[in-house]
């Protein structure tokens, strides 16, 4: 079974235009990794993308939310049955990663994003330990090789 691979996006009216080239690097990297199957025990990926541009001191304010699991209660939800595990964790794009968006073209964009991607990926270790059965680990390759790929 593919896994579905999903972005939210928040941003402050300062790097809001910086938001749709990153999207488009994500969105290339949900087909991608969607096109492979990682087992059955994890549906949905929810990765929330927040870019904020911080002033000096309130950095406390904007701390990352933990990592979480949810299971799927199969009960009814807007008409229809969610039947959705899905896993969800926070990725914050701070003042020095935007700054370097400005004048960037697609590869070193795809870069960027994949620095901060990549490195939130740590946060699949915090899965529960009884979904064995989905592989975190090819996961994490195909991501990786996504990245890793030169961008044509």
């Amino acid at each position: 079974m593919s896994i579905k691979l999903d972005f939210t996006f928040e941003t402050d009216s300062t790097s809001e235009e910086y938001i749709y080239a990153v999207k488009e690097v994500l969105e290339e990297l949900s087909v991608h990794v969607s096109a492979h199957s990682y087992g059955v025990g994890l549906d949905t990926i929810i990765i929330h993308v927040r870019m904020l541009r911080v002033q000096k001191g309130f950095e406390g304010f904007f701390q990352l939310k933990k990592p979480r699991f949810v299971r799927s209660k199969g009960k009814e939800v807007a008409s229809s049955i969610d039947k959705k595990n899905r896993f969800e964790y926070e990725v914050l794009f701070r003042d020095a990663t935007i700054c370097k968006l400005i004048n960037c073209d697609k590869p070193a964009t795809k870069e960027l994003v994949g620095k901060e991607v990549i490195d939130s990926l740590s946060n699949l270790q915090k899965l529960p330990k009884s979904l064995s059965d989905f592989n975190a680990e090819a996961f994490k390759s195909a991501v990786i090789s996504f990245f890793k790929a030169e961008t044509i």
